[in-house]
């Protein structure tokens, strides 16, 4: 009786395991982005495996409408987890990466687009130079920067990408 309750275990295992490598391998848990002319706020995983390498892709952007005194929001296109981290968005400081005005939330190894981050501060009416980067997680899943928290490198150089953001303010009528 023993023995049989094993073998029927090994069984249950062995198909539940062939059952998760059938859906990934046929890329189960895989979402695109609708098409619309809005632009999408919701992140979306689009790989459930691990890129090859880190990558940023964010595009020059516009923000229409009245500032919001807790801070505006910046999609960031793509960006590729090998190691897990963070979206973390600078401005720019003579042409590089200056202070921090906003971070992600924690995202695990992987591939995501159209990810909304929040900045913690009202971007001003007019071009703001901005720079996305990746930082890797120390390992407790909090944003620590500075700290252990440090930019993501690929052959020694920091994976980030400058853009720019346009605001403009509308008058209230």
């Amino acid at each position: 009786m023993k023995k049989e309750l094993i073998v029927a275990v090994v069984v249950v295992a062995v198909v539940v395991v062939a059952v998760v490598v059938l859906l990934l391998l046929r890329g189960g848990g895989e979402v695109s982005a609708p098409t619309t002319e809005e632009p999408v706020s919701e992140e979306v995983a689009v790989v459930p495996s691990i890129p090859e390498q880190p990558l940023v892709v964010v595009e020059n952007q516009e923000i229409e409408g009245l500032m919001l005194p807790d801070g505006d929001a910046v999609v960031v296109g793509q960006a590729d987890f090998v190691d897990p981290g963070y979206i973390v968005i600078h401005v720019s400081a003579d042409g590089k990466p200056g202070a921090v005005i906003g971070n992600s939330r924690f995202y695990t190894s992987g591939s995501y687009s159209n990810v909304e981050v929040e900045v913690g501060q009202a971007l001003q009416n007019g071009d703001n130079a901005l720079f996305a980067m990746l930082h890797t997680d120390d390992g407790d899943s909090l944003f620590e920067f500075p700290g252990d928290d440090a930019p993501t490198k690929v052959d020694g150089a920091v994976v980030v990408k400058p853009f720019t953001v346009l605001r403009t303010i509308t008058p209230a009528n």
